[in-house]
């Protein structure tokens, strides 16, 4: 009996804290009768896989995709890949009201995409904080964002300067899950994710 409620208490923190991390839980719901599996997990599971397979380059124009199509940013652009002074991507995040279509505001975001294997230090982060310091320096008015995206993770000390500076993060996880909710249900047709996504209008 112990260990049924251990396993139930398990799935139901691993529910909470995808909730609240938006990525995808292994779980759909927990109690003391039953604990059932979430069937959309294998297919985020594999979509998140296959991030591991895009190259750098590709990442970073992926990431400007992911902008315009999950975020409704507008003028996005996709940094040279050398010399880009600290930023991959960046675009327009429009302020509307659920009401109508005016616009009220905008604001600019400013993104850096690193595809990697292993998770994402301080070492990358304390280089886009020095970015983000200069460009709220050179343009003082503006509202801005400031994103950094990864394939991987963040380690502790890199997330603790990520919340420091109040960046947006996005790991892989969240990352698959986002395209997951974007394709469905045409992600069930295909196991080449990534290019349907890229390819969506």
């Amino acid at each position: 009996e112990n260990n049924i409620q251990n396993f139930v208490t398990y799935a139901r923190n691993d529910i909470n804290q995808s909730l609240s991390d938006n990525t995808c839980s292994l779980f759909n719901s927990a109690d003391a009768s039953i604990v059932s599996f979430n069937s959309n997990f294998e297919i985020v599971n594999s979509i998140y896989k296959s991030l591991k397979y895009i190259s750098w380059q590709d990442f970073e124009h992926f990431c400007g995709y992911l902008l315009k199509k999950c975020f409704n940013a507008i003028k996005v652009e996709v940094s040279q890949q050398s010399n880009d002074g600290g930023v991959d991507f960046s675009g327009i995040m429009p302020f509307k009201s659920n009401c109508s279509s005016n616009t009220y505001g905008k604001i600019e975001l400013y993104g850096q995409a690193k595809k990697y294997s292993g998770n994402v230090g301080r070492v990358d982060i304390d280089k886009f904080t020095a970015f983000a310091n200069r460009q709220k320096r050179d343009n003082q008015y503006p509202a801005q964002l400031f994103l950094f995206c990864t394939t991987s993770g963040y380690n502790n000390s890199a997330m603790n300067e990520i919340r420091k500076n109040n960046f947006i993060a996005l790991n892989g996880q969240q990352i698959a899950y986002l395209i997951f909710q974007y394709l469905n249900p045409k992600v069930e047709s295909t196991d080449n994710y990534i290019e349907l996504f890229m390819s969506e209008v």
